[in-house]
């Protein structure tokens, strides 16, 4: 075997070593930090959308705040789009695209899943206490 064949299985090992030691999650494209390793908020998203007919989304962070700047991802095609949130909303609830009236229908997965019950603004919180769903 030679020396450069060597060099180059010794450095197959080590960045196999590092991978391990340092690992990256991708997901949807955007890297995931290591547990407590800060990423720029930019790369990391806190509303996930299926589709784009759909008019809500789902927190994928805890803690959500009013006022947050949020990084939403369409996971149909990776593409991004910016959302301020109007009120607190709690990891997996929904919060609404765009300005929707009662009896309108609530798309989620691109599919019918309710009626809202009550207007809901741009930006706020969708839940139980606004939207009649079709499971329950």
């Amino acid at each position: 075997m030679s020396y450069t064949r060597l060099e180059e299985i010794a450095k197959g090992d080590l960045e196999k070593i590092n991978l391990r030691l340092n690992p990256k999650i991708s997901l949807w494209g955007l890297t995931i930090p290591k547990p407590g390793e800060e990423a720029p908020m930019s790369k990391n998203p806190q509303l996930l959308v299926h589709d784009h007919k759909d008019n809500v989304g789902v927190v994928v962070v805890e803690d959500l705040k009013a006022g947050t700047d949020m990084l939403c991802v369409v996971t149909h095609d990776n593409s991004s789009f910016q959302l301020t949130a109007n009120d607190d909303v709690p990891i997996g609830h929904k919060i609404a695209l765009s300005d929707l009236s009662a009896g309108d229908t609530a798309v989620k997965y691109g599919e019918d899943i309710g009626r809202f019950k009550a207007d809901v603004k741009k930006g706020c919180h969708v839940h139980v206490h606004n939207l009649k769903t079709n499971r329950w």
